[in-house]
């Protein structure tokens, strides 16, 4: 409870009125890995506060899948067209792994924007976010090779290496399971090379 509550303030210059009721209004969930969150053309009811675990967001056409977003402890889980202007969802949301997260339903959550006007902050931060993560993600897409878009993904989401599958982090990335596998050979071959170098270095100052 204590890290949505500071999340919230970290965004706004909330009440604690406004808190007090927000804390009566969540409930905490939990949900197993490869569980369903949303599905084209579904309206997404509830908003989600991630405490645990993965989820990402994908588009899919026929065997195609486009990853969009993958969503981390402390973000919220959602697909904003579905959520904040109530149009059927075009995208999945799906867990990666088994999640736990606390979440308002949005009849609370129009209730909550009634009541408390400071409220409304938070529908424009959140189109913000939405739009500067559209822009930068067609900026890497168009300038970024597709090794320098994965040493990007290793220092943004560097939790997720090991937590997410491959093929998701490829689709994300905008490659094929196969290129990914190539490129992450050779950022291993790197390693090794540079810590053999720096072995060696090491042994001849001794």
């Amino acid at each position: 409870m204590e890290l949505i509550i500071q999340l919230i303030k970290s965004h706004l210059d909330v009440s604690e009125d406004a808190l007090s009721e927000i804390a009566k209004r969540i409930v905490k969930r939990k949900l197993p890995r490869k569980a369903q969150i949303l599905a084209p053309n579904d309206r997404q009811q509830t908003l989600i506060f991630l405490v645990k675990g993965v989820t990402r967001n994908f588009y899919r056409m026929e065997t195609k899948e486009w990853t969009s977003r993958f969503s981390q402890a402390g973000d919220l889980v959602l697909s904003i067209d579905s959520f904040l202007f109530d149009e059927p969802s075009k995208e999945y949301i799906e867990c990666c792994t088994p999640i736990e997260f606390w979440e308002i339903s949005k009849d609370d959550y129009h209730e909550l924007l009634a009541k408390y006007a400071e409220l409304h902050v938070l529908v424009g931060k959140l189109s913000y976010c939405n739009l500067r993560l559209s822009t930068t993600r067609m900026y890497n897409w168009k300038m970024l090779t597709s090794v320098e878009r994965y040493e990007q993904f290793c220092k943004e989401k560097p939790s997720l290496i090991k937590t997410v599958q491959g093929q998701h982090i490829a689709s994300y990335l905008g490659i094929s399971a196969f290129d990914l596998s190539r490129i992450r050979r050779r950022f291993s071959q790197i390693k090794v090379s540079t810590f053999i170098f720096h072995l060696v270095d090491f042994l001849d100052i001794w």
